[in-house]
């Protein structure tokens, strides 16, 4: 029998990106009848197993030093008897008569992968790449990336022998797992030509998600929310994080806002910046709306009722948010940067921003932004943006297509781990 364990670890990324991937990797294999377990490695709770509508979440918290302090997991040693732990108690749970597939989705996770390779040897082990350590110090700054790595030791900054030591503790991981999922064309290219990985370890699987678009009256919703009809809206929606680039946003929006435009932002999402940004709006909070965190349904109201979607991240894979404005037709102003890229066509669905990169630093370019909004706000019509943002969800970013993708690659791995086992039988 065939058995999938797909591992998540409860934090930010969970509560965004991660954890929506993850729920869709269930739907697809309730569709698929993949046999499947969640395993939830959390800061809080005892160890516990339960079903809900036919899925095993199991759940393994983390230890504590003998003063009753959280482990760090920042701390490789600590993430390495932690790892160890997670093993000793996951053996409870998992058969030896199964097929297994372990799918990681943390590229911090060498030492989770070391021990399951060890514990269970005849498994599969499938990692998706969400995200690359160094994009995070780098704003995915894939110049500067290049300058650091062909620089000798010695001459090395702090920060950058953190980015070094990060990406061979990833590429330690990228060899040992059996296949490597990433998202977009560039993290494909970055695992080749950085990473060394081979070609037919790596898997290019878009995110995907559900059609959820129910048409309704933009009229009607704008009523329900107290929205002027004859306002031109502006949609963020995401982390408020300086990846995410709000600052460049509230710059631009600022700025337009000056020249007479009847326009209103509003910014979906929460973060560790929120009183930052909320300080920079200053003093054009009329004009600006924070949200803070809605619900799916919520959301799915904004997406409907904007004119445009504004997506200034210095780094994304596959955004979700950026599946979701393209379902909903929205419009798309984003940046040129990593997976991002690949989501807008320029002057077809939207515009893309460039981001300029230098050896240590990556330049936002927020007159170029504004002068974009302006060109949208001025637009006589957006439908034609609008229907070419839908069309290209329909050909890139359905759940359809995930789910063949990925029920394709399991099937795969379950088969390739059957013939290995059939050979170690023959053989012994």
């Amino acid at each position: 029998m065939n058995h999938l364990y797909i591992f998540d670890e409860k934090g930010r990324a969970s509560l965004y990106g991660v954890g929506t991937y993850i729920r869709n990797i269930v739907s697809i294999c309730l569709k698929c009848s993949i046999p499947v377990s969640v395993v939830t490695l959390s800061t809080k709770g005892e160890v516990n197993s339960l079903i809900a509508d036919s899925i095993q979440y199991i759940n393994i918290p983390l230890l504590r030093t003998v003063d009753g302090i959280l482990y760090d997991l920042e701390d490789k040693d600590k993430r390495e008897e932690y790892s160890l732990y997670v093993i000793t108690v996951l053996q409870s749970f998992v058969s030896d008569k199964e097929s297994l597939i372990f799918h990681l989705n943390y590229t911090q996770d060498y030492f989770l992968a070391d021990c399951l390779k060890h514990r269970w040897p005849s498994g599969k082990i499938v990692l998706t790449v969400h995200y690359f350590t160094w994009c995070f110090a780098l704003f995915g700054n894939v110049y500067q990336l290049s300058q650091i790595v062909s620089k000798k030791s010695e001459e090395l900054s702090d920060m950058e022998k953190d980015v070094i030591y990060s990406s061979l503790f990833e590429q330690r991981l990228f060899k040992l797992v059996d296949n490597i999922i990433c998202l977009s064309s560039f993290a494909y290219q970055v695992l080749q030509e950085y990473y060394e990985v081979p070609a037919d370890k790596i898997s290019l699987i878009p995110n995907g998600q559900k059609d959820n678009v129910k048409r309704m009256d933009k009229s009607v919703l704008r009523k329900k929310y107290g929205i002027p009809d004859n306002e031109r809206m502006i949609l963020f929606v995401g982390r408020l994080d300086h990846i995410k680039g709000v600052e460049y946003l509230i710059e631009a929006f600022k700025k337009i806002i000056i020249q007479g435009q009847f326009v209103h932002l509003y910014i979906i999402g929460d973060g560790a910046c929120m009183k930052e940004y909320l300080e920079q709006c200053n003093p054009y909070w009329r004009w600006i709306t924070f949200c803070g965190r809605l619900v799916p349904e919520q959301i799915a109201d904004f997406y409907k009722m904007s004119d445009l979607g504004v997506i200034p991240s210095m780094h994304e894979q596959c955004s979700y948010v950026a599946i979701e404005m393209l379902m909903y037709g929205l419009p798309i102003i984003g940046t040129d940067s990593t997976g991002l890229n690949e989501m807008i066509e320029d002057g077809v669905n939207g515009y893309k921003i460039h981001l300029q990169e230098e050896k240590d630093r990556v330049i936002f370019p927020v007159e170029e932004l504004i002068s974009r909004i302006n060109h949208c706000l001025h637009a006589f019509s957006l439908d034609e943006y609008s229907y070419q943002s839908r069309i290209l969800y329909l050909q890139r970013y359905t759940d359809e297509r995930m789910r063949d993708k990925l029920c394709q690659l399991y099937a795969f791995c379950f088969e390739k781990k059957e013939a290995t086992q059939q050979n170690s039988e023959l053989l012994s």
